[in-house]
Formats: structure tokens, sequence, C-alpha cells
């Protein structure tokens, strides 16, 4: 049996630096702090759901390394399911290298082993129950991955499997380019998960404005039911392929590292989803768990229900509505 959500993308170690500056280009800084933490897109999304009490399962593939397999065990301890993590006996475990400079980050990554994710007819059959399949968009950089996500989702669409499916495309539109994207993945994504620069890169791309009829041409082109803007302290825009938009704005906190906030918003729309929530309550709660996560750093600073309930002003009716799933 499928947990109800199934996240696919890559899961690594993430090493995290907090200079006062960041230095020029052949200069050096030094950090007094550095810290080892788990990460990788799609994991922070896993885990975020399961400690809102989601059941959440974790597809991706490790080096058969230390890393690895402290990974593993770690989203293990966190209640996700790890059964269709491979592990790569030539390539390395997926590093980030995070430089966190005042409110800012910057990574240089190494993907290693997330890359070989290998196509397995048991990974079709695991997801075939989920309620949703939430797909990185790392996963479509390069393949074999890239092959091995297609062809998950080619085979979830004909086989008429899982309700709904999820795209972040992180910086995925910057490396591939919109066109290259609607391409691969027209017809097999439900809602677009992107930010507001991605967004109109894409627009600009494709010879578009930023109005929402152009917002809605992209849907209608992609064939996707939704997309949300992410945009940091400015929150979240929502457009639909019928044409309604609205802004969901941010939660007030005070910022301490935003490496991970765009998964966590990930995490709290697709509990909306799941729980039957109104796209525009998908998105505050989407907003309310990147809130969450930004009071603390690394991108696995992330709410229990309870936590999120106690400690992040939600509006009254979401907040009680949320309330009933605690008492569950």
């Amino acid at each position: 049996m499928s947990p109800e959500v199934v996240s696919v993308g890559d899961l690594n170690i993430d090493i995290l630096l907090y200079p006062p500056k960041y230095p020029e280009l052949g200069s050096e800084a030094m950090s007094e702090v550095i810290e080892f933490k788990p990460g990788g897109s799609a994991a922070n999304t896993a885990v975020a759901l399961a400690r809102l009490g989601i059941s959440s399962g974790f597809i991706g593939r490790v080096g058969s390394d230390y890393w690895g397999r402290f990974l593993v065990e770690d989203l293990r301890r966190e209640g996700v399911d790890t059964s269709y993590i491979q592990f790569d006996d030539v390539h390395g475990t997926g590093t980030m290298v995070i430089i966190v400079v005042g409110n800012e980050r910057t990574i240089i990554g190494y993907r290693g082993a997330n890359r070989y994710l290998e196509w397995k007819p048991e990974l079709g059959s695991y997801v075939l129950s989920a309620r949703v399949l939430h797909v990185s968009g790392y996963t479509l950089l390069e393949d074999p991955q890239r092959a091995t996500v297609l062809k998950l989702l080619q085979f979830l669409r004909s086989s008429r499997g899982v309700a709904v499916v999820t795209l972040d495309t992180g910086y995925v539109i910057s490396a591939i380019g919109i066109h290259e994207l609607v391409k691969l993945t027209r017809g097999f994504v439900d809602y677009v998960l992107t930010n507001k620069g991605e967004l109109s890169r894409a627009l600009s791309e494709l010879g578009l404005g930023t109005e929402v009829s152009d917002v809605v041409e992209l849907l209608k082109m992609w064939c996707v039911r939704a997309l949300v803007a992410k945009a940091g302290p400015e929150g979240a825009y929502l457009y639909t392929v019928n044409g309604k938009y609205l802004h969901s704005p941010a939660i007030d906190v005070e910022v301490v590292d935003t490496t991970g906030a765009g998964d966590a918003f990930n995490a709290g729309f697709i509990y909306g989803v799941i729980r039957g929530f109104s796209l525009e309550e998908a998105c505050q709660l989407g907003n309310a768990v990147a809130a969450y996560k930004i009071c603390g750093r690394g991108a696995r600073y992330l709410p229990t229900m309870e936590q999120l309930l106690t400690k992040i002003p939600l509006p009254e009716d979401l907040r009680m509505r949320l309330s009933r799933y605690l008492a569950k």
C-alpha cells in the first residue's frame, strides 16, 4: 500500500556555513559555525508532510557511503517510508554547500548519486495508489534520473493512478528552458509550484507578459490546473487555468535562514490539497509552514501540527480546521 504522498527527487547532505559576508571571487571568508544537516528538496517536503501527520514516502538514490546510510536512517526516524531508495556503489551521495549571509543563501552543489536513479517496475506499483506524487524539478535536469521520472509519470497516467501530481520547478526553468519543460511534462502535472522569478523568466521566454491572462495562456499550453508562484516576503500568488487569481500574503516572522522555505511551502500546500481545502487555504497553509521553517537554521527546521498551531499566527478559520486534525 502506498503512502498518501510519494515524493521523488534528491536526497543530500547539506553543509551550512555562516560567514559575516560573502567573499569576493578569489578571496576568502571564515565562518565560526559549520552544520551538517539532511537536505534535498523533495526529501525536505517528504519530512515536512510526515511531521504534519501525512503518511509519506520517498524515491531517490544515494551513495553506498556513510552519508547515504545516515540520510536514509534519518528519513526512517522521521517516519518517511524509504523502501524505494536506491544505493549507488559508484557515485557518492549528493552534497550541497550552503553559504548563508544575513537572510540570503548561496548554494554550490554536487548531485552525485541522485542523477543515476534507475527505472524499476516496482516504482510504478509503489506510487499507483498514492493520493499525490510530488516531483522535484531537479529530477528533470539529467538522464538517467530524468528518463526514470518521465517513465514514472507516463506509467501513472496510462494506469490512471495517483489523484494529483505536483511539480516543483526549482531552477529547472532556467536550466532547460520552459519550452523543454512543457514538452517533457505536458499532460502529466496538475499543480506547478514555482517561484516568482522563474515564472517571469518562463513568460518572457514564451514572449508573454505578466498579466493574469498571460499566465493562464501558459497553464493552458502546459495542461495544468493551477500554478503557484512563491515570492518570499511577498507570500505566494495563485493562478488557475480558469482565470482565478489571488495573492496569499506571507506571515510576518523573524527570519533566521530561508534554506528550504520553498520545500516547506510545498508540504503545506500539498497537505491542503489532500485534506480538501480550497486552493486559497492551501496557499495560506503553505505560507504558514514556510514561516515556521525560516525561523530556524537548515532546511529541516520544520513543524509538527501542534507547533504550527501554537507558534504561527494563522487565519482563525484555517486554525479551527487544522485543529480538528490535531484532535484526531
